[in-house]
């Protein structure tokens, strides 16, 4: 469910890397690589599909952390762009 959430809205809605916890053991690809391909805007979503494509997840709708954001941040200068790979 949250797979097809991310995909069909093109939103990371399970958080970035800082912010998901997960055991190491259980992503057996390098980050950002996902059905082997490597990924390099989207590393972060690449890499949530390869684990949700494993086992279930836990999603806490409460606000726990934050994204800054700022002027020169890839998905600003990138736009929809970021989103072709």
């Amino acid at each position: 469910m949250l797979a097809n959430i991310a995909l069909t809205r093109c939103l990371n809605v399970i958080g970035e890397p800082t912010t998901v916890l997960f055991k190491k053991t259980d992503l057996t690809e390098r980050f950002g690589v996902y059905k082997g391909k490597q990924y390099s805007l989207l590393n972060d979503l690449a890499s949530w599909l390869n684990l949700l494509s494993k086992g279930k997840a836990v999603y806490i709708p409460e606000t726990l952390s934050y994204f800054r954001i700022h002027p020169n941040q890839n998905n600003r200068t990138l736009g929809q762009n970021a989103f072709t790979e």
